[in-house]
């Protein structure tokens, strides 16, 4: 089953494809863009589920001249800091949240 996803920005990426596995706690993602100068780039990668409060992410991607992996875990860690709302952009200083000034 392949589950739809918003069409890429570029004309020459058609839309990946996300397949769940039967669990439903892992996504294979896969991705091919044809460029003007006739070059290929692809993107695959798994999204795994590993409770209510964490995901774990592994993509890599393949152009002739590169080869881009990225592994990304995420976890809740609970409420937002003092002075912090979701969304804010910032760092934390001195134990502190400090907002990057908007762009």
């Amino acid at each position: 089953m392949n589950l739809p996803v918003a069409p890429a920005a570029e004309a020459h990426c058609p839309a990946a494809t996300m397949m769940p596995d039967a669990t439903g706690k892992k996504l294979t993602i896969a991705e091919t863009c044809k460029h003007p100068d006739g070059a290929t780039t692809s993107t695959t990668g798994t999204l795994v589920y590993d409770s209510d409060t964490a995901t774990h992410l592994d993509l890599t991607m393949t152009s002739p001249n590169l080869v881009n992996t990225m592994h990304l875990t995420s976890k809740y860690l609970g409420v937002c800091p003092a002075g912090m709302s979701p969304g804010d952009f910032g760092q934390m200083i001195n134990g502190k949240f400090q907002k990057l000034p908007a762009a």
